[in-house]
């Protein structure tokens, strides 16, 4: 960059060529000299907003051709990386193609958006206020399909609905981008493998789970007693025979098959040892006739057992080798403490005062007059088992995220069904085992899909969503899961979790509701407490230090206020760009000293970088 700064114009265009001032009087009732459009052309680039959202190619080489005028705005020091994430950072927020509006949001606003970044400078309020000011409805429409039109060719890039399709890139940034990649394909790679452990962990304890559901509901092996009775019995059901060796898998060595598939009889009735019960028990005992029973078949099983392991170890001594049961307690306690380390150092803001089964409750009052099908009627039970009764995260089946997806998205469904399974949801995300049902929906992304158009969704769903996300970060296995960078398609645009998640904390942080900052400042400082590779900040960092920085001209209340300026700190110490941002973009973070004692204590950290 040049030590005077980089040039920045507004180049702008009269959609009609010269047409409005001829007949606008016979149409609006005034003369009106042209229908504006504008673009900023910085960095050899022309920038432009429209329906397919934000584009860039050379200086006026749009259909549109040379520009009625060009008007020089100044000159600015923010480095092109940081200004090319920024770019990004509004192609898929602020500025994606479905945000576009002719009145409320084209691309004088984004200009205006763009120039008071840039240099601090504002597009002329006489082009800002046309479209509401002269424009009839018909005319809007004629201009909407007209705009539409200056989608770049081959030669342009496009960062349609946040998708970039084409670059020209700085060194710095190809540096940059080559660190994401090689970060992209090792994280690609580890969470395939954490999420096919994940889900056989899961597939494996839901089966136990059924069979042993099974085995109860069958009778015959409601307890040890009853099946040890069964084994002795001859004519006893064969499933309560199996069921013996179901649960009892010692039960099975050196045992052999039966014609047929059926297990021979466990117990040998004329065993001279039943009838001398002292080898195996104490002496004195007095116990009913089932109770020997039992012992003996204990007895048997373990001497058994033992005789095999001989035979094992006989064979095969190294076969046995493997960590000791001390060794795997040190390892666990290892684990234990680090876990608990990572929480005490930061300790994220997550909002444990929800009950999940109150919650529960009202999501299933919602669902009345909702036609389910058994499928989802079995998912609605999963949750109940999950959430109410405390079972572990393998009740859900495998079409539990297809259920929770059809809440999601089924405009058919009302607001309050959406809010009350993300608050579900909310409550769950508490629970420890929470990450299998995470890693489970890394097929449909049905959550983060969701999530992705939270600029799109009612107040309250904002709410519900802001909460269920920032209560992941109360486990370290799905805060982990929120920030991954590896990219994912959905809906024909590609999109990573640790993006999503940054759109949904930029979108409450700069929200006017008051608890919607709360939600959003909480998740910038849960990101940003994180121990996570650099390279993962480097996909969002810069966005979060804007977002940041906007926040503040707001006068937060002095929690959220600490929050940001603690998120600011970290992300200055992971970026080197953030410290630019702040003293180019401001405000100036000492303008906030006297607030409290935690306040100062940030600024202090963060001007240490600016400085």
């Amino acid at each position: 960059m040049q030590s005077e700064g980089v040039p920045v114009d507004l180049y702008i265009y009269d959609l009609t060529n010269g047409l409005a001032s001829v007949i606008s009087p016979s149409i609006v009732g005034h003369k009106v000299e042209g229908v504006w459009h504008t673009s900023i052309v910085v960095y050899e680039r022309e920038y432009f907003f429209g329906g397919q959202g934000i584009s860039t190619c050379p200086p006026g080489s749009t259909s549109l051709r040379a520009p009625h005028q060009i008007k020089t705005l100044g000159n600015t020091f923010v480095p092109f990386p940081v200004f090319n994430q920024y770019i990004e950072g509004l192609a898929t927020s602020t500025y994606a193609g479905s945000t576009y509006h002719l009145i409320d949001h084209n691309c004088n606003h984004f200009s205006d958006e763009i120039a008071q970044f840039l240099c601090g400078e504002r597009v002329p309020k006489h082009i800002l206020s046309q479209a509401e000011r002269d424009l009839p409805a018909h005319l809007r429409i004629a201009l909407t399909s007209m705009l539409d039109q200056l989608v770049p060719d081959g030669s342009q890039a496009v960062y349609a609905n946040g998708v970039r399709h084409s670059r020209q890139d700085s060194p710095d940034y190809l540096t940059l981008n080559n660190q994401i990649e090689e970060a992209r394909i090792a994280s690609q790679e580890l969470e395939a493998k954490r999420s096919t452990i994940a889900e056989k962990l899961a597939r494996k304890e839901r089966k136990k789970e059924k069979k042993r559901k099974k085995l109860r509901e069958q009778g015959g092996a409601g307890d040890d007693d009853e099946i040890v009775t069964a084994m002795a019995n001859p004519n006893s059901r064969p499933d309560s025979r199996r069921a013996f060796y179901d649960l009892n898998p010692f039960a099975k060595w050196n045992q052999p098959q039966r014609p047929g598939g059926d297990q021979p009889h466990l117990v040998d009735l004329d065993h001279p040892l039943l009838w001398n019960h002292d080898h195996f028990m104490p002496p004195g005992s007095e116990l009913s006739a089932s109770e020997v029973l039992s012992s003996f078949c204990e007895f048997c099983l373990f001497r058994d057992m033992a005789e095999a392991l001989e035979a094992v170890e006989a064979r095969d001594p190294v076969s046995l080798a493997g960590p000791s049961t001390r060794d795997l307690d040190v390892e666990a306690e290892e684990r234990r403490v680090e876990e608990q380390r990572k929480r005490t150092r930061d300790p994220p803001v997550v909002y444990r005062d929800i009950d999940g089964v109150q919650e529960f409750e009202a999501f299933s009052k919602t669902l009345e007059g909702v036609e389910l099908t058994a499928e989802e009627k079995q998912s609605l039970e999963e949750l109940q088992q999950y959430l109410v009764q405390g079972e572990g995260s393998w009740v859900l089946g495998d079409e539990f995220l297809s259920f929770i997806g059809r809440i999601l998205s089924d405009p058919s469904i009302k607001t309050s069904s959406r809010c009350g399974v993300l608050r579900c949801l909310a409550a769950s995300a508490l629970k420890d085992d929470v990450s299998l049902l995470l890693h489970q929906d890394r097929r449909q992304h049905a959550l983060l899909g969701y999530a992705h158009s939270i600029d799109m969704l009612p107040l309250d769903e904002q709410r519900a969503l802001g909460l269920f996300m920032c209560n992941l970060f109360e486990n370290t296995s799905s805060s982990e899961w929120l920030l991954y960078i590896s990219e994912w398609e959905f809906k024909g645009v590609a999109l990573s979790n640790i993006r999503v998640t940054t759109k949904v904390c930029v979108q409450c942080m700069l929200s006017d509701q008051t608890d919607l900052r709360e939600f959003g400042t909480a998740l910038l400082y849960n990101i940003a407490s994180k121990e996570v590779k650099t390279v993962v900040f480097d996909e969002v960092c810069v966005e979060l230090a804007m977002a940041a920085l906007q926040l503040t001209q707001y006068e937060p209340a002095e929690e959220h206020l600490w929050r940001t300026l603690t998120a600011l700190a970290r992300l200055a110490q992971h970026s080197s760009e953030v410290p630019q941002l702040i003293a180019i973009v401001g405000p100036d973070p000492s303008s906030y000293r006297g607030r409290s004692p935690r306040i100062d204590e940030q600024i202090d950290i963060i001007m240490k970088k600016v400085k």
